[in-house]
């Protein structure tokens, strides 16, 4: 009997979609939000875009903005654990937000998600001062 093996698509929960994000900014290097990040993918799960990557993230529109309970608290547990840290409201990625990228997140993840999570970063950077 052959065997037949299937790539199931890992769905991202907490703080997993940040990190593959944010793997893709350089290290140690300054950066500011001049956007909201939380609008952005909310705009990107309502037109289906990278619609399997925030499977696990919801967005509440009610209010003055569009948030996400998810990714507030993603980006509080990633500055608690120093991967990524503030400092006179600028941000910085530390070299463990790669470690954590590689070794936990990568391996679960299709070629297919990878380059989604690429493209995505891509689009923030667009909101995030370099």
């Amino acid at each position: 009997m052959s065997e037949i093996t299937t790539i199931s698509h890992h769905k991202l929960i907490g703080d997993e979609l940040l990190v593959g994000i944010f793997n893709e900014f350089p290290v140690n290097k300054p950066f500011t939000m001049k956007g909201n990040i939380h609008e952005l993918l909310a705009d990107a799960r309502e037109n289906h875009r990278f619609k399997d990557l925030l499977t696990n993230y919801s967005f509440d529109p009610n209010g003055q903005m569009v948030w996400s309970p998810e990714i507030c608290d993603a980006m509080t547990n990633l500055q608690l654990c120093r991967l990524i840290t503030c400092y006179k409201s600028s941000y910085y990625i530390t070299e463990g937000m790669r470690i954590r990228f590689e070794k936990f997140i990568q391996l679960k993840l299709t070629e297919q998600q990878c380059h989604e999570l690429q493209t995505m970063a891509k689009l923030i950077k667009d909101i995030i001062i370099i």
